[in-house]
């Protein structure tokens, strides 16, 4: 009971900069002119808005689930043995029993060299590359069928080595990590010491072929939805960006001009205003406030009025790295300050793009 109350006193306290914004942005009267309307781009804004991201919990029906795991009936595909694995050998013929080039505690291994071959006594090279354990072991037995009738022969994988995938961004521990087969993405991600506080699991995803999967890690770690819990493959790539990444700026004629964080990377227009404590009544020019959103080169450029922002702002979300330019009145002052915030109306690359590009780089 007392932390539902401290929970409920917080998030009380968290609404306390969006109410006085709003009250700010009523106070400064922005409507007071006659208002200029901006229908088409308020359509396009409306139109782009991000999609809700709260209650997706929806089970991946039964018909998607091989093109997304690559399963066949026969299941999964199986691992298959690269150079640098380790194999455990063994076999009842004695140039077998005890044969290992390395160990892991009291279990011997076998290291499959380079070119792909394991060298075993009296055997010699044997190809084992590309196969599985069960076709290597398979292998061995027909080969030994010289030596003894009817041998029995164990292969096991000691060690992963030659298949990895990557765990980046708000993890406790982002690095590579070994494909074994039967690695999950949720086994992965705990392997990569799970989210940091400041994780935002919402706009997670999972890399596979330059590919984003059709995988949430909100839906698997916070709404429970272990359809889509995928299974490792060499080359994936796990990227978490951070909530500190997820901002939008709120710049011009405001009365606090800055960034303003996203929670969950959603925010609307009309929080956004807020949260920058409103329009200047003074000198902010109600029928300019421009949105910019895009790269470096060639941003694209929205135009709205205050009074349509209080009409349908709640309805209008902003995208990661938007820059909310509130003109001031004169468009000789605009044009001004539209020269002092240059560097945040040109904003950086995406995170996931980025993301797409670490992922061509290590194929």
């Amino acid at each position: 009971m007392y932390l539902r109350r401290c929970h409920a006193m917080a998030e009380r306290w968290r609404r306390v900069p969006i109410l006085l914004g709003l009250a700010t942005l009523f106070a400064a009267g922005a409507c007071k002119g006659p208002p200029k309307k901006h229908p088409e781009d308020v359509r396009r804004l409306l139109q782009e808005s991000p999609a809700p991201t709260g209650a997706q919990f929806k089970p991946l029906p039964p018909d998607q689930r091989p093109a997304l795991f690559g399963e066949d009936a026969a299941g999964f595909a199986m691992y298959q043995i690269g150079a640098r694995d380790v194999l455990h050998i063994w076999g009842d013929t004695d140039f077998l029993k005890g044969f290992g080039e390395t160990s892991k505690g009291e279990v011997v291994g076998t290291r499959v060299k380079p070119d792909g071959q394991v060298y075993l006594p009296v055997l010699g090279a044997v190809p084992a590359q590309g196969l599985t354990v069960i076709q290597l072991q398979d292998e061995l037995r027909e080969r030994l069928t010289k030596y003894k009738a009817n041998p029995f022969v164990s292969v096991d994988l000691l060690e992963a080595r030659s298949q990895k995938f990557y765990v980046l961004g708000a993890v406790g521990s982002p690095g590579v990590y070994p494909v074994d087969g039967s690695v999950t993405l949720l086994e992965g991600f705990s392997a990569a010491g799970g989210p940091s506080d400041d994780a935002d699991l919402q706009n997670a995803y999972v890399i596979r072929e330059s590919k984003i999967l059709p995988v949430s890690l909100a839906d698997i770690l916070i709404r429970g939805d272990t359809s889509r819990n995928v299974r490792m493959r060499h080359g994936d790539l796990v990227f978490v960006p951070s909530r500190k990444d997820a901002e939008v700026y709120v710049l011009g004629e405001v009365l606090q001009p800055g960034p303003v964080r996203m929670d969950d990377g959603r925010i609307s227009l009309i929080t956004a205003l807020s949260m920058a404590r409103g329009l200047r009544p003074e000198t902010a020019d109600e029928n300019l406030i421009q949105i910019y959103r895009g790269g470096w080169a060639n941003p694209t450029c929205f135009t709205i009025g205050a009074c349509e922002a209080y009409q349908v702002g709640g309805d209008i979300g902003l995208h990661p790295g938007d820059r909310v330019l509130v003109a001031p009145t004169g468009l000789a002052n605009f044009w001004r300050a539209t020269q002092l915030v240059q560097p945040f109306i040109t904003a950086t690359t995406t995170t996931a793009l980025t993301a797409l590009g670490i992922a061509a780089a290590t194929k």
